[in-house]
């Protein structure tokens, strides 16, 4: 479900949650980032780095548009 957290929570989180899922279907995980408009790039970096960090590269982008916009 939807949780606000911090960068440096990624690993812990992506530990808990591979152990709960079958050892086959561990390498088909995705994660999915829903941003925010508001959100800078910045953020979405570090959160893509400390991802890859974390050995999970299937990510999944969803936004909505600036309300400005």
């Amino acid at each position: 479900g939807d949780k606000f957290s911090t960068v440096r929570d990624i690993p812990i989180f992506l530990e808990k949650h591979k152990v709960k899922v079958p050892e086959a279907k561990r390498a088909k995980i995705t994660s999915s980032l829903r941003v925010d408009g508001k959100v800078t790039m910045g953020i979405v970096q570090d959160v893509k780095t400390q991802l890859r960090k974390s050995a999970q590269l299937k990510v999944n982008y969803s936004a909505k548009k600036r309300p400005d916009r």
